[in-house]
Formats: C-alpha cells, sequence, structure tokens
C-alpha cells in the first residue's frame, strides 16, 4: 500500500484513466484484442496477424502496446518504491514518468537491435517473427499486471505485498515466454546459432544484469 496519503491522489486517477482506456480499446477493437490473446497461446495465430492487413489492427497494436508500457512502468514502479530498491526514485508521478520512461527505452532498444541483427544476417523476416512474438506477450502481460498493481497500491498488507510477488512472476514468465518462443523460432528455422546464443544473451539476459547493477549502485 502506497505509503504517503497524498500520493494516492494521481495513483486513483491514473487508475481510472488506464481502466477507463482499456474498456474503450475492449469496446472499440475487441475483436483483434481477442486476436492477441489467442495469439500468445499459438502460434499459428501469431503467424497469421503478421500478415493480416488490416488499419484496426495496426491501430488496436499500437494502442494495446502503449497501454502495456504504462501499466508494466506502473508496476515497475510500485515494486521498486515498495521495498525501497531505489531510495532516490520520487514517490509520485514523476517517478512513474521515469520508470515508463526507461520501460519504453528498454523495449524500443530491443525492437531496433533485432531488426539491426536480422538485416547484418539477412534474416530480416526473422527478427519481424521474434519482434511480433515478444510484442505478443508485452500486449497481454501488460494487462494481466493491472490489478495486482491496483491491490498493490490501495490494499492494506499483506496483500499489497503477495499482489506484488504474483506481478513479478507474471513479469518472469513473461520474460521466459520471450526467451523459448525467440530461441525456438531460431532452431525451427535452422538460423545460425550464433545468431542465437547473440540474441539470447544481448537481448534478454544483458537488460536484466544491467537493470540489475544500476539499482545496486543506487542503492549504495
Amino acid at each position: 500500500m502506497i505509503r504517503n496519503s497524498d500520493n494516492q491522489d494521481w495513483l486513483i486517477a491514473f487508475f481510472l484513466v488506464l481502466a477507463v482506456a482499456y474498456v474503450c480499446v475492449k469496446m472499440i477493437f475487441g475483436k483483434y484484442w481477442r486476436k492477441y490473446r489467442r495469439a500468445m497461446l499459438y502460434s499459428q495465430e501469431a503467424q497469421k496477424l503478421i500478415y493480416e492487413k488490416n488499419v484496426l489492427l495496426l491501430q488496436a497494436a499500437v494502442s494495446l502496446n502503449v497501454l502495456a508500457a504504462f501499466s508494466i512502468g506502473l508496476f515497475v514502479y510500485l515494486f521498486l518504491t515498495h521495498f525501497d530498491l531505489i531510495a532516490q526514485l520520487p514517490e509520485n508521478f514523476y517517478g512513474w514518468a521515469l520508470t515508463t520512461l526507461t520501460v519504453i527505452v528498454i523495449a524500443g532498444a530491443k525492437y531496433f537491435i533485432i531488426g539491426i541483427l536480422g538485416k547484418s544476417g539477412n534474416n530480416t523476416e526473422a527478427s519481424i517473427q521474434i519482434n511480433h512474438q515478444w510484442l505478443i506477450n508485452h500486449k497481454n502481460f501488460g494487462f494481466f499486471l493491472l490489478p495486482f498493481s491496483a491491490a498493490s497500491a490501495f490494499l492494506l498488507h499483506p496483500i499489497d505485498e503477495l499482489a506484488l510477488y504474483i506481478g513479478m512472476a507474471l513479469l518472469v514468465i513473461m520474460l521466459i515466454m520471450n526467451y523459448v518462443k525467440g530461441f525456438m523460432f531460431l532452431l525451427q528455422h535452422r538460423i545460425s546459432i550464433y545468431y542465437g546464443i547473440l540474441y539470447l544473451c544481448t537481448l534478454e539476459i544483458l537488460p536484466i544484469l544491467i537493470i540489475w547493477k544500476v539499482i545496486c549502485f543506487l542503492r549504495e
């Protein structure tokens, strides 16, 4: 639960805006949102979405990606502030904005680096497929995290910490799914094992190590 009651004002407003935004996306793009949910579980559904040329599908994808970035940034912010992992992180809207910006920068860098690796290895199609797969997880898990963020922000101990632990477990599951699907795709399409190792180490493991080192440095 948020310790400073002044911080609850902007959080309440933010949760309401985010919830209303998700409801609007559900009402406008419900058909395509269901497709992204199925695509997370079934690779054939994911393949179909890549080649489906539809303006509404693109609008749904952009909307869900943005909302998911806000939601994941909110959960990470609540996790960091609850456990005082970064003492310098402000417990206000600016702290959330800084955390969310970091999430967006990491995701954007990953997207573009995968594209660059694909072009350099003459595997542009593979890079498109890999980016498509992890963005599907991003869309869905961003939504899944929202109720756990709300529980951690407004419910009393120990429910708030339990919500944070469950939410972090969901994030770990998302990362594992990214690792497995990305690596399996490379193996299935007989892409060089060198690029597989480079993908796994550079784009999945290295960002986590960097974030952990930054947190340890800021805690000193």
